[in-house]
């Protein structure tokens, strides 16, 4: 008898669809996770952002405005020292301008969004 082992064509298609259904539904979720955690990441620098502002005011009486994309330069770098923490730090605009209805040296807002399409992810405003 001349009998062939190993598997058809039709199980290992049927191994492939498989496994293209379970990647379909698991990378979605994952990415979920990974911005998820970059979003933390994010909140953490704005908190960190808060206390450069606040300590630049006890010695200058006014904040510092400015704007900061890709982790460096601007005023909020070379004034403030601050730089964002992460692997991330790229993927982040932060920006810090006077708070509605006054003026930097009173109060302030930071604003933090995607870098890529521009959806703000976390705001604060200091009145």
């Amino acid at each position: 008898m001349n009998r062939n082992t190993g598997f058809t064509l039709i199980e290992l298609m049927i191994v492939v669809a498989i496994i293209g259904i379970l990647v379909s539904v698991a990378l979605p979720a994952y990415n979920g996770y990974v911005r998820s955690g970059q979003t933390k990441v994010a909140g953490n620098n704005l908190e960190t952002l808060k206390l450069f502002e606040e300590a630049y005011y006890l010695n200058n009486s006014t904040y510092v405005a400015g704007t900061m994309t890709g982790g460096s330069g601007g005023a909020l770098d070379t004034t403030l020292g601050f730089k964002p923490e992460g692997n991330n730090a790229d993927a982040y605009k932060y920006e810090v301008a006077a708070c509605s209805g006054g003026s930097i040296t009173d109060c302030y807002k930071i604003t933090v969004t995607l870098s890529s399409d521009s959806s703000v992810v976390e705001t604060y405003e200091k009145n």
